[in-house]
């Protein structure tokens, strides 16, 4: 292998693993942290660490102050010390896990205080480290803390998305019902007006096929509505000439207004003239 091609290897190399870094820095940096020791000492070196490391570090000396802090800043990850006087981590937890149930929260306890842990935990508390810890075990419940939160929030924007698809679901179904009753409203409605007529009315689908009739075609021609029922217009209609019949189907066809000249046949087959003057002169709507 070339030393060229040795020094661009390793300098796309180092290119990525800084990139990389700093994704990792900037994802830490949207990581508030509250830290809460009444040891001035321990709460300032533990905050410190974790600012080096790129979290946005807060800390108080007592469980009241952070729940002050809390009122105006709001905080991802609680890392309390269980021993405090006036109020224990434990109750800080409670109250807190209570207020902002969002936050994540890990408790600092000395080593023989496993009971202190298992009720840090029965509060709500994620996880816990013991006195005295090192670096790498601070690291690892923050970082598993970090995860959880991540998590967190990325259902809750689910939901958050599946909630708002809902609603606009809910809201465009009712839209569409709406309009099918406006619909079925005036279908209706255009029904009573063609059953009033005196004329012959023929509602028709765009093959011809009758979709309802007025009762003066069903008293006239002696057909009931039921049987009228997908029946050809052109199986009623007896036209003197070939010719009336193709042009009233181009008519049909072209959405033209039409009339019926010439005969209908009644149920026992026998023609009823159709005069278009009279008082008997047919109409037509085609529908879809």
């Amino acid at each position: 292998m070339s030393p060229e091609f040795s020094l661009f290897g390793l300098h796309s190399h180092n290119i990525i693993i800084n990139g990389i870094q700093q994704t990792i820095m900037s994802q830490k940096a949207d990581i508030k942290i509250l830290v809460v020791d009444d040891d001035p000492l321990s709460a300032l070196m533990v905050s410190e660490y974790l600012r080096q490391s790129g979290y946005q570090v807060y800390k108080t000396h007592s469980g009241q102050e952070a729940l002050t802090l809390l009122k105006k800043q709001p905080i991802d990850i609680l890392l309390t010390d269980i021993m405090m006087p006036k109020m224990s981590g434990n109750e800080l937890t409670r109250q807190v896990l209570k207020l902002y149930p969002d936050i994540i929260a890990i408790a600092i306890t000395a080593m023989n205080s496993t009971h202190n842990a298992v009720e840090f935990m029965k509060n709500g508390g994620m996880d816990y480290i013991q006195k005295p810890f090192n670096t790498d075990s601070l690291v690892i419940a923050i970082e598993n803390a970090t995860k959880r939160l991540q998590l967190n929030r990325q259902l809750k924007w689910t939901n958050q998305e599946l909630i708002k698809r809902n609603k606009a679901l809910a809201k465009e179904i009712q839209k569409r019902l709406e309009i099918q009753q406006s619909l079925e409203n005036s279908r209706d409605n255009l029904k009573s007006v063609f059953d009033s007529m005196n004329d012959f009315v023929f509602i028709l689908d765009t093959h011809g096929c009758v979709l309802h009739v007025n009762p003066v075609v069903c008293y006239q021609l002696g057909f009931s509505q039921k049987e009228l029922f997908g029946m050809n217009i052109l199986e009623l209609h007896a036209p003197q000439k070939a010719q009336d019949i193709a042009h009233f189907v181009n008519d049909m066809l072209s959405y033209t207004p039409t009339l019926l000249i010439g005969y209908l046949l009644k149920k026992m087959a026998s023609p009823l003239m159709l005069k278009p003057k009279s008082t008997m002169a047919s109409g037509m709507v085609r529908m879809h």
